[in-house]
C-alpha cells in the first residue's frame, strides 16, 4: 500500500509520494509540471469500484492525481471507494452516497429501469472474453456444454445466455429466486440457436426449486458457475473452460502461458452459433479479435465478444462535476497513457457508437454535441429489436 493512505472515512486517495512520482515521471516525460501546488480542496467526488479489482483502482488513482496534476478547472478531487456488488454500487449512486460508479454494461442493464435517474457519463475500456482451458480436448466453446465451467467477474452475461438456453431446453419459465443475481435480467432466446435434446448437467445449484403456483413439483435449479471473487481464476484449467472478461492484454493469461510444469494454456474461439446468439440478445457487445500480436501462443486470431465497462452517474451531477471527469479521462488520454496503459483504450469515439444503445448523460451529449435518438436512451434493449424510428445499426468492431 505505498504512496495511499488511509482515510477514516474508509476511502484511498493517491499520497503526496504517489503524486510526486507521477509529477516526476511526466516531467521526465516533457509534460509541463502544473502551474499551482497540487493541493486537496472540497468537494470530494468518489467513485465506487469493486474491491479488489486492481485494474479499476489503480485506473482511478492514477485518475484522481492526473485531476491535480492538470489544472482543469474546478474545486472537485476524486477518491476512489470500494463496493462489493453492481447493483450495490448503482444504489449508492442512485441515494447520492456516491458521485460515479463503475459498473459493466451487463450491470446496467440488468438493473437500469430500477435506476432511470441515472445515466452513462462515460465508456471506458474494452474487455474480451478469454475462453481459457488447459484441456487438449475441446475444440471451441460451444452449446450445450461438454466441460466443466468456471465463470470469472465480468463474464457473467455468458451465464446469463447459458440460462436461456437451458430454460428453453428445459420448458421452464423464469427463476429469480432471492439472493441469485445471476438468473435477474437473463435475455430471451433470440432463436438462433437451436438447444441440443440433452441438457447439461449442473454443476452446482445456486438456487433451490421453487414450487409453481398450482402446487405442481419445484422447477429444477439453475447451475450457477460463476467464481467466488476470491478464487484464484486461472487455478482450475486441465479440465475445466474458464471465462474471463479483461482488458488487452491481460497479465495474469500471459504468466498462465509461460507456465512450464503444466500443460499449454489454450485460448478457445466461440461456435459462429453461440457467438451469434450473444451478439443477437446483448445489443451493446461488440466483437473484437484475440491476435498472435497480443498472446504469442496464439497460432491464429480469433474473434471473441467484447463488453465495455461504463462510468455511470446521476443526471442531476452538478455540469462542473461532469465536465472534469469527462475532461481527465478523454482530453488527456495520450499523455495519461505514458502512466497507465489502460487510457490507451478510452475513446470518446466510442460514445457516439453506444449511443442510443445507453443512456447517455445530458452532460456527455451536451460537452461532445451528441444527439438524443429518441426513444432509445430509455433503457437498454436485452434483445437485437433496433427501434422502429432508426435503421438497424452496422456491425461494430472494437479494437484488436
Amino acid at each position: 500500500m505505498s504512496g495511499l493512505r488511509r482515510r477514516p472515512s474508509g476511502t484511498w486517495l493517491p499520497g503526496a509520494w504517489a503524486a510526486l512520482g507521477l509529477c516526476a515521471a511526466l516531467s521526465a516525460l516533457g509534460v509541463a509540471s502544473p502551474a499551482v501546488p497540487i493541493a486537496l480542496a472540497d468537494p470530494v467526488r468518489s467513485v465506487l469500484v469493486e474491491p479488489g479489482d486492481q485494474t479499476a483502482g489503480k485506473f482511478f488513482s492514477d485518475l484522481a492525481t492526473w485531476w491535480r496534476f492538470r489544472d482543469i478547472p474546478s474545486s472537485d478531487r476524486l477518491v476512489v471507494q470500494g463496493v462489493r456488488g453492481e447493483q450495490r454500487r448503482l444504489h449508492e449512486v442512485n441515494r447520492g452516497r456516491g458521485d460515479f460508479a463503475l459498473v459493466s454494461m451487463d450491470g446496467l442493464a440488468l438493473h437500469q429501469e430500477e435506476y432511470p435517474t441515472l445515466a452513462v457519463i462515460a465508456v471506458l475500456w474494452p474487455n474480451y472474453l478469454h475462453v481459457l482451458t488447459r484441456n487438449p480436448a475441446p475444440a471451441e466453446f460451444a452449446w450445450p456444454l461438454q466441460w466443466p465451467l468456471r465463470v470469472a467477474r465480468g463474464a457473467e452475461y455468458v451465464q446469463n445466455t447459458l440460462h436461456a438456453l437451458l430454460r428453453h431446453e428445459t420448458g421452464q419459465e423464469a427463476v429469480a429466486a432471492a439472493g441469485n443475481a445471476s438468473t435477474i435480467g437473463t435475455p430471451p432466446l433470440a432463436g438462433t440457436l437451436r438447444p441440443s435434446p440433452q441438457a447439461p448437467a449442473a454443476e452446482s445449484a445456486a438456487t433451490a426449486g421453487s414450487a409453481t403456483p398450482d402446487g405442481a413439483a419445484p422447477e429444477p435449479p439453475l447451475p450457477d458457475w460463476r467464481l467466488p471473487p476470491e478464487a484464484d481464476v486461472l487455478a482450475d484449467l486441465n479440465e475445466a473452460i474458464v471465462l474471463l472478461s479483461a482488458p488487452l492484454p491481460t497479465p495474469q493469461v500471459l504468466s498462465a502461458a509461460t507456465a512450464t510444469d503444466t500443460a499449454p494454456l489454450r485460448l478457445l474461439p466461440l461456435s459462429a452459433e453461440l457467438l451469434e446468439e450473444l451478439k443477437l440478445t446483448h445489443a451493446w457487445l461488440l466483437v473484437g479479435g484475440l491476435r498472435p500480436e497480443r498472446y504469442p501462443f496464439l497460432r491464429q486470431g480469433i474473434e471473441v465478444p467484447v463488453a465495455y465497462t461504463v462510468v455511470v452517474a446521476r443526471r442531476d451531477l452538478p455540469v462542473d462535476s461532469a465536465r472534469k471527469m469527462l475532461q481527465g479521462l478523454y482530453e488527456y488520454t495520450s499523455q495519461a497513457a505514458l502512466v497507465n496503459p489502460l487510457f490507451a483504450q478510452v475513446d470518446k469515439a466510442n460514445l457516439k457508437v453506444f449511443n442510443g444503445i445507453v443512456p447517455l448523460h445530458p452532460a456527455t451529449r451536451a460537452e461532445y454535441a451528441l444527439p438524443d435518438p429518441a426513444g432509445t436512451t430509455k433503457r437498454i434493449e436485452t434483445t437485437w429489436v433496433p427501434p422502429a424510428a432508426h435503421p438497424a445499426p452496422a456491425p461494430r468492431r472494437a479494437p484488436s
